[in-house]
C-alpha cells in the first residue's frame, strides 16, 4: 500500500510536492500541477550546473515550464539536506525494482 506524504520542506504556489511513502531509489518527490501535469525529482542529482534532473511521469511532451524548473531548481539545491532527511523519514525503499 502507497499513500502520499506531503514535503514539508518546501512549497510552492499552484504544485504538490510529495513522497511517496512506498518508492524506489535513487531518492525522489513528485511535483504535481493538478489536471496538468506530473514529475519525479531526483533531489540529489540536482544542481546548478546540470539543472533540474527529473522524469516526466504523465502526461507525455509537456511537463512544468521553464519558470517552475527554475523555482524547483532553486529550492532543491537550497533545501537538499532537508530534503534527505525528509525521504528517510518517510519513505520505505521497494526491493527489486
Amino acid at each position: 500500500n502507497t499513500c502520499l506524504s506531503k514535503v514539508e520542506t518546501f512549497a510552492l504556489d499552484g504544485l504538490d510536492l510529495f513522497f511517496n511513502s512506498n518508492d524506489h531509489l535513487p531518492q525522489h518527490f513528485h511535483v504535481r500541477k493538478p489536471g496538468r501535469w506530473e514529475i519525479r525529482v531526483f533531489f540529489l542529482r540536482c544542481s546548478e550546473q546540470k539543472g533540474l534532473i527529473f522524469d516526466l511521469k504523465w502526461p507525455p511532451n509537456t511537463g512544468p515550464s521553464g519558470k517552475e524548473k527554475r523555482e524547483i531548481l532553486k529550492l532543491v539545491v537550497e533545501n537538499r539536506s532537508a530534503l534527505l532527511m525528509e525521504w528517510q523519514k518517510k519513505v520505505c525503499v521497494k526491493e527489486n525494482q
